[in-house]
C-alpha cells in the first residue's frame, strides 16, 4: 500500500486518510507498506532520509528515498504493535539537516488466525462496519457476538443503558492540550492585504491565512499571484475563497466540484500548496454541497459568531468579524470574545477584511497585543488544526448530534468517539436538512408573519419551507425587538404564528439553534429570519415518528390553610386539608398533566399572565362532593406566565401533582466508552472482509486501536 504524503514547511499532509497519522499495517508484516514524498515549500533540491521510530525508547532505523521520493517501509518498523510510532523526515543539503518534520504513525495488533468461528450476528457493530463499506462494495461478515453489557453505551445527555458516568477518554491521539487559541484570516486577497495587511503581520510576527479567489488574482484592486507566493513563502498560509468569489447557494455539488478543482490546479501551478481550508463566500454554504468541501478541505469556514470547542463541527467552522463594514462591532466586542475564549477555552478565529475603510491598522496592533497578553494562544489557522482538530472524522457532524440528519463518526482531539451511525438506533429516521434558498436584504414582520424588504443585505429570510411532512421543525435562526424569527403559513398564506424577538440589537438580538418547535396544525410552509453576522437561517424537518412524549414530574411546593378563587386570589381557609401550589412558571403551547382538586365554587386550577391577570380557569361544582383531576391534560394559552392548582385533601387524600409532557427526537448522539470500543475491535479482528472492503473497515480500526 503506497502512502501519499506532502511535505509543505513543517507541516505534512497524508492524501487520502481522515486522521492525521499513518497506519503501516499489523505488527511482524512488512514488504507492502510504501510512502511517497511529494514536495512542497522548503523541501526542493534537497535529499531526503526518512527514520522510522517503533517506541519514543528505541533507536529507530534510518531509511533513504531513491530518486522517485519513495520510501519502502522496513521491517524494524512494524515488528510489534505501537501507538506511539513516529517517522521523522529531513531535508539535507551537503550533510546539513535543512529542514525536517514528523509524522506520527501506528502499527495494528495482528488478526488472528481463522479457526472454528462462532454463528454470525447482526450486531449493531456489524451494521456500524457494513455502513463505512463504500458503494459497490460486497457485505463482510462478522463472526462474533456482542451483548448488551458488553457495549456500554452512554449518550450525549449524560444517560446511560447501565450507569451514569463520565464518558472515558479513549485516547489523546498525539493532539496536545490548548486551552484557548486565537488564529487570523483575512477574506477577499485585495490589494490592502498586500500593502496594508501584509507590513503589519512581518511586524508583529503574527501568524496569518488569506483566504483567496484565484480566478479574481491580478484583475483590479486585487493582489498579484507573484504576491500572493511572497506572503506564502513568508509564512502566511492561504485558504479557498472559491474561483471568483460566487456563494454556494449558486451551486450544485457537481458545480463546486468543478470549481474546487480548477482553484487546485492554480495553486499548484503558482507553486501554494497546503491548502486545506475553504472561507465561504458571504458565509453561505448548502448541506448538499458539504461532501463536496470535505473531499478536498479539513475546514469550511462561516461567518456565524461563536468559539468553536471540541469536538469541531469541521464544515461549520465560525468566525467573529474584527472591523466589520456596518460598524456595528467595536475592538472591545472582540475583545469580549477573546475573554470568553481564554475563560471557556476552544477556538477563535477572527476574520478581517483589509480592504474595508472600516479596517484600522493600530487597533489591530492593540488587539494582537491584548490577546498575546490574555493568555490565549496565537496560532495559524493550520496550526491549531494540527494541535485540535478531529483526528477522525466521517460524515457531516453537527452538534449537539442527536438531530444530524446524516450519519457521522468523529474521534476528537481529546480522544472521544462520537457518532449517530449506530444502524439499529436508527438516529437519523425523520430528520431532514432543508437546502432553503436565502433571500438578502429580508427580515420578518412581526404583524403580519410575511418577509418584509430592507436597506440591509446582511438580513436573510428563507423562502418558504414545505412543512407538511413534519411534526417539529429544528430552527436556526436570528432576529431582534420589532421583528419575527420565523412564522407558520397555511395552504392559502393566511398567518398562523408568528414567534417575536424579545431582546433588542444591543443585546444580541435573539439567537435559536436548532430550537425545536411543533408545527402548527394546518401549517404548509414555514419561513425563518437570521443575519449573515450573527446566525443564518436554516430548517430541519422532524417526523411525527422519529418523535417521543414524555412526561416529567415536577415537586411543587404548596402552603396548606388556602384555597383558590376563579378570581386568581388566594383566600385563607381555617382547614389544614385546603392547599394550593406556589406559581409553576409556564410559557403558552406548554402542556402539563395536573392532578387536583375542589369545591364549594372554588377553582381547581387558575393560569395567569405575567400581570397577574387570569387566563384559564377550572371551577368546582357547589358542593362537598367537588371535583377531582386526575392527570388531567392542559395546555397553555398564549400570553401564559405561571399557574397555580389546588387540592382539598377530604376528596382527594394524595393531594395535587404536576407533570410537565415534553417530545424529544427518539435517538441520541452515543458516546463510545473503552469497553464499547475493544469489544467492536474484538468483533472487526474476528471477521473476515473482501478486498474492497479493506481500506474502509481499516479506517475504522485506526481510529480505534488507537487504545490497544
Amino acid at each position: 500500500m503506497t502512502h501519499e504524503i506532502e511535505l509543505e514547511g513543517y507541516y505534512p499532509k497524508i492524501f487520502g486518510s481522515p486522521m492525521r497519522m499513518l497506519c503501516l499495517g499489523t505488527k511482524a508484516s512488512y514488504g507492502m507498506e510504501v510512502l511517497h514524498f511529494r514536495r512542497g515549500t522548503g523541501w526542493d533540491g534537497l535529499a531526503l532520509d526518512v527514520t522510522f521510530t517503533l517506541d519514543p525508547q528505541a533507536e529507530g532505523t534510518t531509511v533513504l528515498a531513491d530518486a522517485g521520493d519513495t520510501v519502502a517501509v522496513p521491517p524494524a518498523a512494524t515488528a510489534q504493535a505501537t501507538n506511539s510510532g513516529s517517522v521523522t523526515v529531513r531535508g539535507v543539503r551537503d550533510g546539513v539537516q535543512c529542514i525536517s518534520c514528523n509524522i506520527p504513525y501506528l502499527v495494528l495488533n495482528h488478526a488472528p488466525v481463522p479457526g472454528q468461528q462462532t454463528d454470525p450476528a447482526e450486531s449493531v457493530w456489524k451494521q456500524y462496519a457494513d455502513k463505512l463499506i463504500p458503494a459497490g462494495g460486497s457485505t463482510g461478515q462478522v463472526l462474533a457476538k456482542a451483548s448488551a453489557q458488553d457495549m456500554d453505551l452512554y449518550w450525549a445527555d449524560g444517560t446511560t443503558t447501565q450507569t451514569e458516568t463520565t464518558p472515558h477518554m479513549l485516547t489523546n491521539a498525539g493532539r496536545s492540550k490548548k486551552k484557548a487559541i486565537v488564529s487570523f484570516v483575512d477574506d477577499d486577497c485585495r490589494s490592502e492585504a498586500y500593502t496594508v495587511l501584509f507590513p503589519l503581520v512581518q511586524e508583529l510576527g503574527m501568524p496569518y491565512t488569506v483566504a483567496c479567489p484565484a480566478g479574481l488574482m491580478g484583475k483590479t484592486g486585487r493582489m498579484t499571484v507573484e504576491q500572493l507566493q511572497e506572503m506564502a513563502r513568508s509564512g502566511v498560509t492561504v485558504a479557498c475563497h472559491t474561483m471568483t468569489e460566487t456563494d454556494m447557494e449558486q451551486d450544485t455539488p457537481e458545480t463546486l466540484e468543478a470549481t474546487l478543482q480548477q482553484f487546485e490546479a492554480e495553486m499548484r501551478r503558482w507553486g501554494i500548496r497546503g491548502v486545506r481550508s475553504y472561507a465561504y463566500v458571504n458565509g453561505r454554504y448548502k448541506a448538499d454541497c458539504l461532501n463536496t468541501v470535505k473531499k478536498h478541505f479539513d475546514l469550511g469556514l462561516t461567518v456565524e459568531k461563536g468559539v468553536n470547542q471540541i469536538p469541531y463541527e469541521s464544515c461549520r467552522m465560525k468566525r467573529v468579524e474584527v472591523f466589520p463594514k456596518n460598524k456595528s462591532y467595536t475592538l472591545e466586542d472582540v475583545k469580549a470574545w477573546v475573554d470568553k475564549t481564554v475563560q471557556d477555552g476552544g477556538w477563535l478565529i477572527l476574520m478581517t477584511h483589509a480592504w474595508y475603510t472600516t479596517f484600522d491598522a493600530a487597533q489591530l496592533k492593540e488587539l494582537v497585543g491584548y490577546i498575546r497578553a490574555s493568555g490565549a494562544e496565537l496560532m495559524d489557522l493550520y496550526d491549531a488544526l494540527d494541535a485540535t482538530g478531529n483526528v477522525v472524522e466521517a460524515g457531516d457532524y453537527q452538534k449537539p448530534g442527536a438531530d444530524a440528519a446524516e450519519p457521522f463518526f468523529v474521534v476528537d482531539a481529546d480522544g472521544r468517539a462520537w457518532t449517530n451511525a449506530l444502524e439499529n438506533l436508527r438516529p437519523a429516521d425523520g430528520i431532514t436538512n432543508v437546502g432553503a434558498a436565502l433571500q438578502s436584504g429580508y427580515v420578518i414582520s412581526t404583524a403580519t408573519g410575511k418577509a418584509i424588504k430592507t436597506s440591509d443585505t446582511g438580513f436573510r429570510v428563507t423562502q418558504p419551507v414545505d412543512v407538511t411532512s413534519a411534526a417539529q421543525v429544528l430552527v436556526t435562526a436570528w432576529a431582534y425587538t420589532g421583528f419575527a424569527l420565523y412564522s407558520f403559513f397555511d395552504a392559502a398564506g393566511t398567518c398562523l404564528a408568528v414567534k417575536a424577538a424579545d431582546a433588542d440589537y444591543a443585546a444580541g438580538g435573539n439567537t435559536l439553534t436548532r430550537q425545536a418547535v411543533a408545527v402548527p396544525q394546518g401549517a404548509a410552509t414555514l419561513i425563518v429570519a437570521g443575519n449573515l453576522y450573527q446566525a443564518l437561517p436554516a430548517v430541519r424537518l422532524v417526523s411525527a415518528a422519529n418523535l417521543v412524549q414524555q412526561v416529567k414530574s415536577m415537586t411543587v411546593a404548596w402552603h396548606a390553610n388556602y384555597v383558590l378563587k376563579i378570581s386568581g386570589s388566594t383566600v385563607n381557609y381555617a382547614s389544614e386539608n385546603r392547599r394550593i401550589s406556589e406559581k409553576v412558571a409556564a410559557a403558552a403551547g406548554d402542556t402539563y398533566r395536573l392532578s387536583c382538586s375542589a369545591n364549594w365554587n372554588n377553582a381547581l386550577y387558575v393560569i395567569y399572565a405575567a400581570d397577574n391577570s387570569v387566563l384559564a380557569c377550572r371551577q368546582a361544582p357547589n358542593n362537598a362532593a367537588g371535583e377531582v383531576l386526575t392527570d388531567f391534560a392542559v395546555t397553555m394559552p398564549e400570553n401564559t406566565a405561571y399557574f397555580r392548582v389546588a387540592a382539598n385533601l377530604e376528596i382527594q387524600p394524595e393531594s395535587y401533582a404536576v407533570a410537565r409532557y415534553t417530545t424529544r427526537i427518539a435517538a441520541k448522539a452515543p458516546v463510545l466508552t473503552v469497553a464499547a470500543v475493544r469489544t467492536l475491535l474484538d468483533i472487526l479482528r474476528a471477521g473476515t472482509y473482501t478486498q474492497s472492503q479493506q481500506s474502509a473497515i481499516q479506517n475504522l480500526e485506526n481510529a480505534l486501536l488507537i487504545i490497544d
